[in-house]
């Protein structure tokens, strides 16, 4: 399942950003519905993106980050659930710096081409204002320069004397495609690492949805490793997201590259619809797709396995059909009958013994 305080933190950063590049703290629907698009790429246009979206705004609401309309006409009721069509982020975002006259600064060429176009259709508050113009600062200060590439956070620390000032304005116009882009002010954006367990120097790369399976599994597979390199913890949609998956050789100091990503979930919506976001994300990058695990699905679609735990709402016959998709052809109708029978299968049922003695 989706962690909501993934999509909740990176949704605030950019209300955040959003308040301080705009001046204002209200921000509509399509706003955090855009938002959404770029925090969670291809994740957003699969079944559940609504649902995380609103589990993510009530979790701001929850922290005092966020509040949403009291009244009930100024919800979004056409889908389930319900959606506010706007929310005010709650920031100080006053400036504290007096206005500032742009005209009297001598501006780098990779500010000056664009920045008074910026000023006039955006129309930034002073505290952006002051911002870029500590950047410029740093860009004359290193001009003939080749700096050495930092972290954002080390970068920023070096322009603001604060760390998290780069990941703030971020997400705001300075940082618009033709503006400013990162290897501009000799940085990286941290890539935020999956949990994972090095079992070779090479091989094929194992990802599970869940940490109990996580941890089972390479305790399990120490001892016999099978044809894997690595095994990593999805924590569910995390895994979706390419970038960690790639750094994942690096991290982990692999000889090469794994050349097959092999992927294992919960059989329900969200646990199919991971691998299949992750497949056209890494696509994109022109990483080859994840694999499903044939010998873990197997045995969660066992039809001598005991169904009558917990119980999801039926899925709609062509919604089964697309989720079940990614799986090998002998695994989709028993997926897809699962599926609308309102029944799934948590990986769980791969216990530590299963992984000890099934033959990968």
């Amino acid at each position: 399942m989706t962690p909501a305080t993934t999509l909740a933190a990176a949704l605030q950063a950019r209300l955040l950003a959003h308040a301080i590049d705009t001046g204002r703290t209200r921000a509509s629907l399509t706003t955090l519905l855009t938002m959404q698009a770029a925090i969670e790429a291809h994740a957003a246009t699969r079944p559940g993106a609504r649902q995380r979206l609103s589990n993510a705004i009530d979790e701001l609401v929850k922290q005092e980050a966020a509040e949403t309309p009291r009244s009930g006409q100024l919800w979004d009721h056409a889908a389930l659930p319900p959606l506010p069509r706007w929310v005010v982020i709650i920031a100080d975002i006053s400036g504290k710096v007096p206005p500032i006259d742009m005209s009297t600064t001598t501006w780098m060429p990779i500010i000056s081409r664009w920045i008074g176009t910026w000023l006039r259709t955006c129309k930034p508050p002073t505290a952006l204002r002051a911002a870029l113009q500590q950047i410029n600062s740093w860009l004359l200060e290193h001009l003939g320069e080749q700096p050495a590439i930092l972290a954002r956070e080390e970068r920023s620390l070096s322009i603001f004397n604060d760390e998290k000032t780069l990941a703030r304005i971020e997400p705001s116009s300075i940082f618009a495609p033709g503006r400013l882009k990162p290897q501009d002010l000799a940085y990286e954006r941290p890539v935020a690492p999956l949990r994972a367990a090095r079992l070779a120097a090479a091989g094929d790369l194992l990802i599970v949805e869940n940490q109990a399976t996580f941890d089972s599994a390479w305790r399990a597979l120490r001892q016999s490793r099978g044809p894997f390199a690595a095994i990593a913890f999805g924590n569910g949609w995390e895994a979706a997201q390419a970038e960690p998956v790639i750094a994942l050789a690096d991290h982990l100091q692999l000889r090469a590259t794994p050349e097959r990503i092999v992927y294992a979930g919960d059989l329900d919506i969200d646990g199919l619809d991971i691998p299949q976001t992750l497949a056209a994300n890494l696509n994109a990058l022109g990483f080859p797709e994840p694999q499903p695990f044939h010998a873990a699905y197997s045995t969660m679609l066992d039809p001598s396995r005991d169904r009558t735990g917990k119980r999801n709402a039926p899925v709609p016959e062509e919604l089964a059909r697309q989720a079940v998709k990614w799986l090998q052809d002998d695994q989709r109708d028993r997926a897809h009958r699962l599926l609308v029978n309102g029944q799934r299968v948590a990986q769980e049922v791969l216990d530590r013994n299963w992984w000890a003695t099934t033959e990968l």
